[in-house]
């Protein structure tokens, strides 16, 4: 039976290095891998590409989306209530509950005031733009629009 010899200090430190290196090559071969082969966002026809995805939570029906440049707040329609996201972060930074049916939201910065058009209880809800307090009801006539459903916020640039 042939014996092992123990390793001697410089075996085990030139070890040592032969794996750190191994080691070191792996990760620089495995960044620059992702970063050439990552998806590069491609410009449509319109010079506008995709840079950001939010998902929004809820299983109910979406239809449409406001925004409100100056306080950087997006608006967006949620079948009975408004979900209100930081434009820039893409965060939930508020709600405005009871608004059944609700299709468009429209703002009037000028006065501080958000209307909210409810189609199924053919109301309008109106709220504080500051803190999205509902302010009051009124009732409309028939609310009708055309509906088109989204499950998430794409962001896009030019």
């Amino acid at each position: 039976m042939k014996q092992h010899s123990r390793p001697t200090l410089g075996r085990l430190l030139l070890n040592c290095l032969i794996l750190g290196v191994a080691i070191a090559a792996l990760v620089f071969f495995a960044a620059s891998f992702s970063h050439s082969h990552a998806a590069t966002p491609k410009a449509g026809p319109s010079g506008y590409h995709l840079i950001k995805t939010i998902l929004i939570p809820g299983d109910e029906g979406w239809d449409y989306a406001t925004v409100d440049s100056a306080a950087r707040r997006v608006y967006i329609s949620h079948a009975s209530h408004v979900v209100v996201l930081d434009a820039d972060s893409g965060a939930i930074v508020g709600d405005i509950p009871d608004t059944a049916g609700v299709h468009g939201i429209a703002l009037a910065t000028d006065l501080g005031r958000g209307f909210v058009s409810n189609g199924k209880a053919n109301t309008v809800t109106i709220f504080d733009l500051k803190t999205l307090n509902t302010l009051g009801t009124v009732k409309a006539g028939t609310i009708r629009t055309r509906l088109s459903t989204i499950r998430e916020a794409s962001v896009f640039s030019r």
